[in-house]
């Protein structure tokens, strides 16, 4: 079917669907389709491979000035969103793939799962590594009160030194230990109930 572009190009124009410099886009590979439709909805005039039935919509405004209404149709695999506008002998409709739209939202999709799955990973990583600090602290503070259990020997150390709340008590049951360390020595009660001390001793009264 032979189109018309000055035609189509008019009523374009006419309807503010395109600006001069604009209404050069229109036309297969250009970014946009369009067609002409009589009163009846026949379609006299195209830029498609051959002519696109119109939608039930696009027929509530053949003939119908200042009317428009919008659709998506399917164009053999592809999905087109067409704006009818209705003239005097019938309507104006124009169309574009919306191939681009989804090309455009597959993108983010796929970005948006390639950040979301980065960001689990990291926040996984970064998990585990706080999970085996902290457990590493534990075990070590675990052996030293068993090995302090066992021995009797209090010069064992925890050694942590974190500032986190593992690290807090690793440091202070170290410092129980020197505490307890160095007060054991200075006195010891016997059996007899005399407190004696290195070197000498001290009667209970």
């Amino acid at each position: 079917m032979r189109f018309d572009s000055n035609l189509l190009a008019a009523c374009a124009a006419s309807l503010g669907l395109f600006s001069a410099a604009t209404s050069h886009a229109v036309g297969s590979g250009a970014g946009y389709e369009a067609q002409v439709l009589d009163r009846d909805g026949v379609v006299v005039q195209t830029t498609f491979d051959s002519p696109v039935t119109p939608g039930r919509a696009s027929v509530g405004v053949l003939g119908r000035n200042d009317l428009s209404v919008y659709e998506t149709i399917e164009v053999g695999r592809v999905s087109y969103r067409f704006r009818t506008i209705g003239v005097d002998r019938g309507a104006v409709q124009v169309a574009r793939s919306l191939d681009e739209t989804q090309r455009v939202l597959d993108g983010l999709r796929a970005r948006t799962v390639m950040l979301t799955l980065l960001v689990a990973g990291l926040a996984i990583t970064v998990g585990l590594w706080m999970s085996a600090r902290v457990t590493a602290s534990l075990r070590r503070l675990t052996a030293t009160a068993e090995h302090v259990g066992a021995t009797g020997r209090l010069d064992a150390t925890v050694g942590d030194g974190g500032t986190d709340e593992v690290g807090r008590l690793a440091t202070a049951f170290d410092r129980m230990l020197v505490a307890q360390s160095l007060a054991e020595p200075l006195v010891l009660v016997t059996n007899d109930g005399v407190l004696a001390g290195y070197g000498e001793g001290v009667k209970v009264v």
